[in-house]
């Protein structure tokens, strides 16, 4: 938002320039020839700009950009490598995770299992207590409420935990990029 008002402000500016001819008072006729025209450097930043991950807001409403995701050459192989090759293994850790569940709707017979999120507890296998029989002996118990009990498997565990390294190596290399 702060981009645009730059870009706004330099525009106008700009623009007042083109007529400050035009304008009375010796002041800011000399004000606005002094100003510089920026609008070319402010727009190509807003061009290299991912706008829905400069601008994301938290579930409160809080705006909580999303840093790893914040410039379109993140995303570039030959732009950054390193990041590009970091967010390719959290992708692989992703769809690992969902090929996990798959096998987990067939252990427990939950075809619409899905994970959950609850609080910064992320991937958990929520089984309702009436099916709490079906949960293997080796999965760990997150939380539980009266109605179901949240749990990790071990594969689970081990998949959050590479997940985990890579999205910590990814924000060390977007900080720095």
């Amino acid at each position: 938002v702060l981009l645009k008002t730059f870009v706004q402000l330099s525009t106008l500016l700009r623009d007042a320039k083109a007529q400050s001819s035009a304008l009375s008072s010796s002041l800011l006729r000399s004000l606005v020839a002094c100003s510089v025209d920026s609008t070319g450097m402010l727009s190509g930043f807003m061009e290299e700009m991912e706008e829905a991950a400069a601008t994301a807001c938290s579930s409160s409403g809080k705006p909580d950009p999303d840093y790893r995701n914040i410039l379109k050459g993140f995303n570039d192989s030959e732009q950054y490598p390193e990041i590009y090759q970091v967010k390719q293994s959290i992708s692989q850790v992703e769809e690992r995770l969902d090929e996990h569940l798959i096998e987990c709707r067939k252990i427990l017979s939950m075809p619409s299992l899905e994970y959950k999120t609850v609080l910064v507890s992320t991937y958990l296998l929520e089984v309702p207590n009436e099916k709490k029989g079906r949960v293997p002996k080796d999965w760990l118990t997150i939380n539980s409420t009266k109605a179901a009990g949240r749990y990790h498997s071990p594969q689970v565990r081990s998949l959050l935990q590479e997940l985990q390294f890579h999205q910590e190596k990814l924000d060390g290399l977007v900080s720095s990029a």
